[in-house]
């Protein structure tokens, strides 16, 4: 399986999940409840995680997602769209910017192609085409198998860089 084939998909949900996020940090009208496991869950973490699913099911409709709020939807293709919509969900309540989106692509048990996006926060009022993206944002090709999609997501973001290596592998 050609990993660069999944970017494409993770580089579209993760730019409308930098707006979303955007759209709801430090927001008076932000929604918060609490899981059965005592750990929040916000309005933006759901509205992210079902923009994700549906524009996985547009796009490839035999795509499984497996989410961190809605569970395990297996599809038909033996691949699955992982979602992580908001890492750092406390921080995101809080108002502290660091938070970001995960993303990961699972064929046959390994994880394939992954996607980590951070927007970057700005003062209140500004519109959020204005406020950009972080350049940390990574995808690659995730060549061995993950435990965790941010296991895979950082080692990508600071291993490659640091070490040398191209910014398209994370092996």
């Amino acid at each position: 399986m050609r990993p660069d084939r999944w970017l494409p998909l993770l580089h579209e949900i993760a730019d409308r999940a930098d707006e979303l996020a955007l759209r709801g940090f430090r927001s008076p009208r932000l929604r918060v409840e609490e899981k059965p496991d005592h750990s929040p869950v916000s309005d933006v973490d759901k509205a992210i995680e079902e923009m994700a699913r549906a524009l996985a099911r547009e796009r490839h409709p035999g795509l499984g997602v497996f989410g961190e709020e809605q569970g395990d939807d297996p599809g038909t293709a033996g691949t699955r769209l992982i979602v992580d919509p908001i890492d750092g969900t406390v921080s995101f309540v809080r108002g502290i910017p660091v938070f970001g989106t995960l993303l990961a692509i699972e064929a046959e048990g390994e994880v394939v192609a992954a996607s980590r996006a951070r927007p970057r926060s700005a003062p209140a009022g500004t519109p959020p085409a204005d406020r950009g993206r972080s350049r940390e944002r990574a995808a690659f090709a995730c060549r061995r198998s993950a435990i965790s999609i941010r296991r895979c997501c950082s080692t990508a973001i600071s291993g490659p860089a640091v070490r040398g290596r191209h910014p398209g592998s994370c092996a």
